[in-house]
C-alpha cells in the first residue's frame, strides 16, 4: 500500500531540486528502511560482464538494454583502459545471456522516461557498468590468450512466477463447436494503425486449448486478376491454399507478431445458439498483404484434439 501514498506514489515529486513529476525517484523507505521493504537479495548481486577479445577488436556482453549515449560512454572507458594494448575496436552488446533492465546515463536517469526507469543501480549504473567493463578489458587485452574467469561457483535466484494460464482440462469440450462466428472485417489504416484483417470464432474454453501450440494462420491461394473481382463466383475451395508468408518470408500465424489472439470471452446461450460452455475469440490480422491475384483465409489449426477448421476468403470492400 505504500506506494500509494505521497510522497511515494506516481506524481509525487520531491520537494526540492525538482517540481517535476517525473524527477529523480525517492529510495523507497529512506535509505535505512529500504531493506525491511525491499530485501537486498531481492536485487541480482551478481551480473555477467564479458569480453571478448578478436585481433584488435574486443566485444563487451552486457545483460543489459544499453542505450546509445550509455554505450558510446561503456566503449569509451574500455577503449581508454586497452589504449596499449592493441585494441582499435569496441562493440559493445546488449542483452548477452541474461537480462537485467537498462543502462542509462545519469543524464537519461535525471528525465525517468522508460529506460532511465529501469535501472539496477539507478542514476550510477552507466558509470558503474563502465568501470566493471573497462577494468574485464584491460585484464582481457594483457592476459597474454589465457581466459580471465572471475565468477562464483554457484549462483541462486529468488524469483516470483505467476502463472496467468488455467490449467488444461478436457472434460466436457466435446459438445462444444469449433467453427467461425459472423463475417471477416477488414480495417483500413489511419495515423495510428496499420490496415487489419479481424475475425472471430467459437471455441472450447481457454484451458481446453494448448496455447503453445499454433492457434490460427493464414492461408493464400493464387488466383487471375480477371477472377478476383468476382472472388463470390469462383470455387475458392478448388483452389490451392498454402500456408501465407510475409514479405521476409515468415510463416503468418499466431507464433509471430502478425495475428493477434484475444479470448473475448463465455457466449452468452440466450444470445447465440450455441451449447453451454462455449467461448469465443478474435483473431486480428496487421499490415496484411494486399496484392492483386492473391487471395487470403484464417484457418483454425487442429489444437488440443479439436479439429482445424477453414475460414472464408478474404475480400476487401
Amino acid at each position: 500500500m505504500l506506494h500509494r501514498l505521497p510522497p511515494f506514489r506516481p506524481g509525487s515529486p520531491k520537494p526540492w531540486r525538482t517540481r517535476h513529476p517525473q524527477g529523480p525517484k525517492r529510495v523507497l523507505g529512506s535509505r535505512w528502511l529500504q531493506p525491511a521493504l525491499l530485501p537486498l537479495r531481492g536485487f541480482p548481486r551478481i551480473v555477467p560482464v564479458q569480453v571478448l577479445r578478436i585481433a584488435d577488436t574486443a566485444v563487451v556482453g552486457l545483460p543489459f538494454e544499453v542505450t546509445t549515449a550509455s554505450g558510446r560512454r561503456i566503449a569509451a572507458a574500455v577503449s581508454h583502459a586497452t589504449a596499449d594494448a592493441g585494441i582499435d575496436r569496441v562493440v559493445v552488446s546488449s542483452v548477452a545471456n541474461e537480462y537485467a533492465g537498462y543502462v542509462a546515463t545519469a543524464e537519461e536517469y535525471q528525465r525517468q522516461h522508460y529506460e532511465g526507469g529501469h535501472t539496477l543501480y539507478g542514476p550510477s549504473t552507466e558509470p558503474f557498468v563502465s568501470a566493471h567493463a573497462a577494468r574485464l578489458a584491460a585484464e582481457v587485452a594483457s592476459g597474454g590468450g589465457r581466459p580471465v574467469v572471475s565468477v562464483p561457483p554457484t549462483r541462486s535466484f529468488d524469483l516470483k512466477v505467476t502463472r496467468y494460464l488455467p490449467d488444461h482440462v478436457r472434460v466436457g469440450v466435446g459438445a462444444v463447436p469449433r467453427a467461425w462466428d459472423g463475417e471477416v472485417v477488414f480495417g483500413d489504416p489511419d495515423d495510428v494503425d496499420d490496415a487489419t484483417w479481424t475475425a472471430h470464432w467459437f471455441d472450447a474454453a481457454p484451458a481446453a486449448l494448448d496455447w503453445s501450440a499454433p492457434m490460427v494462420a493464414v492461408e493464400m491461394a493464387d488466383v487471375p486478376v480477371t477472377q478476383g473481382s468476382i472472388v463470390g463466383v469462383i470455387d475458392v475451395d478448388g483452389l490451392g491454399w498454402s500456408r501465407a508468408r510475409t514479405r521476409d518470408g515468415r510463416a503468418v500465424d499466431d507464433q509471430g507478431w502478425d495475428l493477434e489472439v484475444m479470448h473475448v470471452g463465455e457466449v452468452d446461450v440466450r444470445r447465440h445458439a450455441v451449447p453451454p460452455g462455449t467461448h469465443r475469440y478474435r483473431v486480428r490480422w496487421h499490415d496484411p498483404i494486399l496484392a492483386a491475384g492473391l487471395l487470403h483465409r484464417f484457418v483454425l489449426a487442429p489444437n488440443a484434439g479439436r479439429p482445424g477448421v477453414d475460414g472464408r476468403a478474404l475480400r476487401r470492400p
